[in-house]
């Protein structure tokens, strides 16, 4: 079993790199350091018996929904909480109650997120 350092930090990234592990970044924690922690991580990957090149798995936050209405009211519910968090404010849960997702949402969960990778991953 392969084993990935997962970081939201610069540390991470500089720690994948020297034992030459795939690296996956925690952009839903810290979103600004996303594009830096990756430089850090490509120009000092030192290749390993594991991996030759530097190889990289991002986890984020996507808001799907049967229509853009419904995603982008999804999206608003944690709004709130990323800002806390972004601003070192810790963990806020001071969300306002969401009463207007229709209750198709669970069952079309997976063909909804299916069609919006077929839309928006090449």
């Amino acid at each position: 079993m392969p084993v990935w350092i997962l970081g939201s930090s610069l540390y991470g990234a500089q720690l994948a790199a020297l034992l030459g592990l795939p690296y996956t970044f925690a952009s839903h924690f810290a979103p600004a350091e996303l594009h830096h922690a990756l430089e850090v991580y490509r120009t000092r990957f030192q290749p390993s018996a594991q991996l030759d090149k530097p190889h990289v798995m991002l986890g984020l936050n996507v808001s799907a929904a049967p229509t853009d209405a419904e995603a982008k009211l999804l999206f608003s519910s944690l709004q709130p909480s990323s800002i806390c968090a972004a601003a070192g404010l810790g963990n806020c849960r001071r969300r306002s109650r969401i009463t207007t997702i229709s209750t198709r949402w669970p069952e079309r969960s997976i063909e909804v997120a299916a069609e919006w990778r077929d839309k928006h991953v090449s």
